[in-house]
């Protein structure tokens, strides 16, 4: 471990309790941290960031834009979603209460929109969010799809017209990275990591997840500009190369090696 980089792929209030206490072992015999991005950084609390801060660095996620664009020149199309869905949306996460696929729900039978959703992840509250969906207006045509290959979300991304992420922790998430590349708009929870990812504002709107209001309002606000937001996809794609290529990540973290190999050549 001495000669190991250590990286947190999360923000520290996601981890449940005991691999909190494996992370904090791990973390102050390996030789250096990094952690994800900013967010994940400042989610440390204080007394471990006091024993560990000095050899912590944070390297962005970065998402990998050549697969997408494989994916999109892929000659056999494949619609995903109903053809006469007005608004298309997809929401990508493990069904869980960290993901919190109920506080859309919650919300959709006072939205005026028409359109179809799709979930795309499993876990352990599936069959209640299932359950629940059954309450939702005949207008909204709603599908949990379970998990599917990488490639086939990037294909259901790359085909909707919104993507939402009312999650209340995350590392700095790649599913939101590829949706911005994707060209989806996005309605997303303000926590630290979404608000890092930081979407040109055209494209994206936070929202207060326990809010229902909020998330009312947003739906309502694509409902309304609609052939706008298509027209603007491609507004996010340039800003997501720039900021959160896979180059970026990768040239991050040689640096980190790099002066790692180098201290203990010196040693």
């Amino acid at each position: 471990l001495k000669r190991t980089v250590f990286t947190l792929h999360n923000s520290w209030n996601v981890f449940k309790t005991r691999n909190q206490f494996l992370n904090i072992f791990v973390m102050l015999l390996s030789s250096k941290v990094c952690t994800c991005g900013k967010s994940s950084q400042e989610s440390l609390p204080k007394l471990i960031n006091y024993f560990v801060g000095r050899k912590t660095k944070p390297v962005v996620n970065g998402f990998d834009n050549r697969r997408i664009d494989r994916v999109a020149s892929n000659n056999v199309v494949r619609n995903h979603f109903d053809l006469n869905s007005k608004i298309k949306i997809v929401y990508v996460g493990a069904l869980t209460d960290t993901k919190n696929q109920i506080a859309l729900l919650k919300t959709l039978n006072y939205a005026n929109i028409e359109g179809e959703i799709i979930f795309l992840g499993d876990g352990i509250n599936k069959q209640s969010l299932i359950d629940y969906s059954k309450k939702i207006s005949s207008s909204i045509k709603i599908c949990f799809k379970g998990c599917v290959s990488r490639d086939e979300t990037i294909e259901h991304m790359l085909e909707a017209d919104v993507f939402i992420s009312l999650s209340k922790g995350e590392g700095l998430p790649i599913a939101v990275l590829e949706a911005m590349y994707c060209g989806c708009f996005m309605i997303l929870s303000t926590i630290p990591p979404h608000n890092e990812v930081s979407p040109p504002s055209e494209r994206c709107m936070y929202v207060d997840s326990a809010n229902e209001k909020e998330i009312t309002n947003s739906l309502n606000y694509v409902a309304s500009n609609l052939e706008k937001l298509k027209e603007q996809r491609y507004l996010s794609k340039k800003y997501s190369i720039e900021c959160f290529g896979l180059d970026n990540m990768l040239n991050g973290y040689m640096e980190v090696y790099k002066l790692l190999h180098a201290k203990h050549d010196r040693g």
